[in-house]
């Protein structure tokens, strides 16, 4: 969307205004024309620090704003003002309109204090387009806390600054935070007690490995969900004199008495706002249905001013968050005589044309490296080596892929350099522009590191780099792949260079896509090993008190076995996602600590090859604990009401057993990286030993466990048709081998029927009307002895038919495309050709009497159920847990293959599990094209198990949607789609279109390798 043009021009008045009013001194105060009458001003910023600022006293509060804005770098700055007190303690904001001599409150104050703060407060801080803004939230939040400002329950309260805890401080570790004394040194909250502490500790415990951007980002994500987040409450009195609190909102007004909203009149249902001395008036709409049964509502402020300050706080509140675009207003005048009242109006960005503005203007905005406030983490260090010791922190490439790693607070060397805080007078979270340090300089810079890299001197962390000294984004991605490389002969040409630089960008491509799929790993380890056990344990809690129904000895030896041997590999996991964002951040050129953070990723993964022991320890017990898993689902009522009403929950993206699987990959994952790895090493390259050295570790490991693989798989599967197929005795002792949709022939005529092969039988099934889910009845199945098949002509109307022969029936049936029908005649006849030759009596495995007959269903006697020993268990269980399972089964998930496969006429074989379960297994950021705009939208994606899952960002826990690609065509857009952006996949099934833009050629080729695999 446009800007306003008269907005354009006003901002570029005021920044001439500026440019001729202030100038900043090299000693950080902002001097004003010596000629001029000047106002001293100090503004504190939200990291504590204070700037002094001197501008004219005509001049307006824009060119202050300004000014503050230009020295902290902000690009969404209507997200923020200049708040001040009177004597009197009212709270005001800066008017950007008015002269500093003529601002509400501040009386010719010589020295007013200003603060830097949050003024208008989104309802879902973590959809902010800038990271950056992001962060100063997450100091408002902080801030808000420590004074008071955001009342919470304690629990929640201790769980918000264990999330500033981790940002500030680090990962706990137990040899310097078991006393407790890193929390009392920092005011969280105003009654900050011994008990409180506690309590943030416990919590902090939790987040071992998170980033300071990710606990900034789950602590914007709580903090929302408090009721009054973002409520300044304002002290007034009713008609009847009753003290009450008002506050604005992005809603409307809020009435509280003390900490409890009462009531809240929205936007839409008010007519007017007005004031008059210390009266505030409220008058609403004519139309009934609001719930408002008078036409005013009026409070009673302690003095006019407090009231005017409030009025333009609603007036600032409606603008920005309820309007699109600002109308037209004429110029404010002063009049001479008589007074018309107030001309204040909102004159800034409303949050649409801020979101546009972004949004149109790609990531250079979203994407700036800034520093953070100096960590918690301090004390007395060893001195470093005296050697001289250099980095060179560097903005990060601006891409699609993940947030930027900040730099953790680990001191994992007693050489680590100490870090020096920066004075109080300097706002060190000023994003690094790309504008500071001229090119020249930046060669200089580059040539002297690539020196003393060859030196073999040890890098740090330098005071002048803290302070904003940067490179360009792709300067240093190729500075890291010079300082990781052998010296290149002279004699090498431009030509081999480049060719030589774009291997070494694959290899960091290579290792940034094993960083994406780790993060997905350990969260599915987490989904297992933290959030199934809570949920297991309070269901067992609950059921043995309402019910006296126990889980069972089967269930709790399952559960202890299976978190005896998870529990170590998701520690192990959990410092290895660490490591490998310290060693994926030096790439990119980020600032990190520890002696091993600059080496390559194959020596990484040797150092944790000591998980091979987890991992051979629990594929070997995996198939037990298979078993052991569905007799205690088909035993006990409770256990298996505990399942289910697990995967219901959104946290669990696929059924659990699926999850028990995922070990089984990984090593697999990490062979082909490093595999990867090898190929776009050079030959003298130090890292390339390492990982051919991962590589012969992992060989014998993976082909050990190739059976138990392959068994797991089929297992999974065939649980997953247990619940979902009824009809079908001893399904868990057969292979699976496809299953799709078919048109099958019947006296009524063609009817949709769910076809399954497996390696001694085909089935074929229909939906069971009458159940909430999409549950499947087996009608008939025919044993694969004797049978044969072949291509027949169409019939009824019907394309693509083949008729299958049985010994004593036939069944014709009909495929949705000439593909879907050559893939079925193939597997049926391979299958036919692998059953043993001996003639049987093949009458009693057949439960079909004609392929024509009306009555297209199985007898009870003919094909007993499968889960007949569950259903009475089900009848036998108490009320309350029949009403708790019944409950469970009215949320089915619908993207099975099964589901999907019935809904789009297609089918999956045994191989296509394979492929997409364990050779394609992708995660990461990509841009997602909105379609009825040009911009684009940054999700983080998971590719799992034939569908694309959709987050916020890697750390979020359940997905926003979920798209399966079974009938996708994917490829890349077309002339007539209209996109002029490199790297786009384009993703079709019928009218449904969707584009994906990924951040370089190789993650480009990748996920169209990844999605097409499933697709083809």
């Amino acid at each position: 969307m446009a800007v306003d043009k008269t907005a354009t021009r006003t901002a570029t008045r005021t920044a001439v205004q500026t440019a001729k009013q202030c100038a900043e001194l090299p000693d950080g105060t902002v001097q004003a024309n010596a000629s001029k009458e000047l106002q001293t001003v100090d503004v504190k910023f939200l990291d504590e620090s204070v700037k002094t600022f001197q501008i004219a006293a005509r001049a307006d509060g824009q060119v202050l704003f300004d000014q503050v804005c230009h020295v902290l770098n902000v690009f969404e700055r209507e997200y923020f003002g200049l708040a001040y007190q009177d004597t009197q303690g009212t709270r005001y904001w800066l008017d950007y309109g008015k002269r500093m001599a003529d601002q509400l409150g501040l009386d010719n104050r010589p020295q007013p204090m200003m603060e830097f703060a949050v003024k208008f407060y989104v309802p879902d801080p973590t959809q902010l387009e800038e990271e950056y803004t992001r962060y100063m939230f997450a100091l408002q939040v902080k801030k808000d806390l420590a004074s008071g400002d955001l009342p919470a329950a304690e629990d929640m309260a201790a769980l918000l600054c264990s999330y500033i805890v981790q940002a500030t401080f680090g990962d706990f570790v137990a040899s310097e935070c078991a006393d407790g004394e890193y929390l009392s040194r920092t005011k969280f909250v105003p009654k900050q007690t011994r008990r409180f502490e506690e309590a943030v500790m416990a919590h902090h415990r939790r987040h071992v490995g998170q980033s300071p951007l990710d606990a900034d980002r789950n602590l914007l994500d709580h903090v929302r969900k408090c009721d009054l987040y973002g409520v300044k409450m304002v002290a007034a009195r009713d008609t009847q004199d009753i003290p009450l609190n008002l506050a604005v909102a992005h809603m409307g007004l809020l009435v509280l008495q003390s900490t409890t909203r009462i009531n809240t009149f929205s936007w839409n249902s008010i007519r007017k706002l007005s004031f008059k001395k210390k009266r505030f008036l409220i008058k609403f709409h004519p139309t009934e249905g609001y719930g408002y049964y008078r036409k005013v509502e009026e409070f009673t402020f302690p003095s006019r001013n407090a009231a005017k300050s409030f009025w333009k706080r609603c007036v600032e509140n409606h603008g920005f968050f309820w309007l699109t675009e600002l109308p037209k207003s004429p110029p404010r005048y002063k009049t001479r005589i008589f007074s018309r009242g107030s001309s204040f109006r909102y004159s800034g960005r409303t949050q649409k044309q801020i979101i546009d503005q972004v949004r149109e203007g790609g990531d250079q905005n979203r994407n700036r490296t800034f520093a953070r406030s100096v960590s918690l983490r301090q004390g007395p260090l060893p001195e470093p080596p005296k050697c001289i010791r250099r980095s060179l922190i560097a903005a990060p490439p601006a891409s699609t892929s993940s947030p930027m790693v900040e730099e953790k607070r680990f001191l994992d060397s007693p050489y680590e350099s100490k870090v020096t805080p920066i004075p109080g007078n300097e706002f060190n979270h000023t994003p690094i522009s790309g504008e500071a340090v001229p090119y020249r300089d930046i060669f200089e810079k580059r040539s002297s590191v690539i020196k003393d890299a060859n030196a073999n001197s040890v890098r740090i962390i330098t005071d002048q780099n803290r302070n904003g000294i940067f490179v360009d984004s792709e300067l240093c991605r190729n500075l890291f792949l010079e300082l990781h490389s052998t010296p290149m002969e002279n004699r090498l040409n431009s030509f081999d260079r480049r060719a030589s630089l774009q291997e070494q960008e694959t290899s960091y491509y290579v290792s940034k896509e094993l960083l994406m799929t780790e993060r997905t790993y350990k969260r599915d380890l987490e989904i297992i090993t933290f959030w199934f056990r809570d949920h297991f344990d309070d269901h067992k809690g609950h059921k043995s008190i309402s019910s006296g129904d126990d889980p069972g000895e089967l269930a709790t030896e399952f559960i202890g076995q299976l978190f005896q041997l998870l529990d170590p590999v998701y520690k192990l996991h959990c410092r290895l996602l660490r490591d490998l964002e310290h060693r994926i951040a030096a790439m990119e050129g980020r600032p990190v600590t520890g002696t091993n953070s600059f080496e390559g990723v194959g020596s990484l993964l040797l150092e944790y090859s000591s998980v091979l022991t987890h991992y051979k320890a629990y594929a070997g017990k995996l198939p037990s604990l298979l078993d052991a898993f569905e007799a205690a689902f088909n035993q006990s009522t409770s256990f298996r009401c505990a399942i289910e009403s697990f995967e219901t929950n959104k946290v669990c993206y696929v059924p659990l057993a699926l999850l028990f699987t995922r070990p089984l990959h990984r090593l697999a994952h990490y062979s082909r990286a490093c595999s990867k790895l090898t190929k776009f090493y050079p030959g003298d390259h130090p890292d390339r030993s390492h990982c051919e050295e991962v590589i012969d570790r992992l060989k014998p490991v993976i082909t050990g466990m190739s059976v138990e693989v392959q068994q797991a798989k089929n297992h999974v599967k065939l649980m997953e048709l247990e619940r979902d197929l009824g009809g079908v005795d001893n399904i868990l002792d057969k292979q699976f081998l496809r299953e799709g949709s078919l048109m099958k022939l019947s006296k009524k005529g063609y009817q949709q029927r769910m076809f399954f092969l497996f390696n001694d039988c085909l089935v074929y099934a229909n939906r069971v009307s009458d159940d909430p889910g999409l549950k499947f009845k087996a009608h008939g199945q025919i044993t694969l002895k004797g049978v044969m098949v072949e291509a027949g002509e169409p019939r009824l109307g019907m394309e693509n038919c083949f008729t299958i022969y049985a010994p004593h029936r036939a069944l014709m049936v009909a495929a949705p495309s000439e593909t879907e029908r050559h893939r079925w005649i193939t597997a049926i006849q391979r299958a036919v050709d692998a059953c043993s030759s001996p003639e049987d009596d093949i009458n009693a495995y057949s439960t079909l009497q004609s392929c024509a007959s009306s009555d297209d269903g199985l007898s009870s006697a003919g094909a007993p159920s499968n889960r007949s020993s569950v259903a009475s268990n089900h009848q036998l269980m108490s009320p309350v847990l029949a009403a708790k399972l019944s409950k469970s089964n009215q949320y089915p998930r619908c993207n099975t293959t099964l589901h999907v496969c019935w809904l789009r006429q297609i089918s999956v074989s045994r191989e296509d599990y394979e492929r997409a379960g364990l050779s394609h297994h992708m995660s990461g950021y990509l841009l997602r094209k909105f379609k009825h705009s040009t911009g684009w939208q940054k999700l983080w994606i998971v590719f799992s198990d034939f569908s694309l899952f959709f987050y916020k960002s890697y750390q979020d826990t359940t997905p926003l949607a979920c798209l399966p690609l079974l009938g996708y065509n994917v490829g890349t857009p077309d002339v007539d789609d209209g996109i002029d952006k490199q790297f786009v996949l384009k993703l079709q099934f019928k009218a449904h279109t969707y584009f994906f833009r990924a951040e370089s050629d190789y993650t480009f080729q990748r996920w169209l390798e990844a999605i097409g695999s499933v697709t083809s």
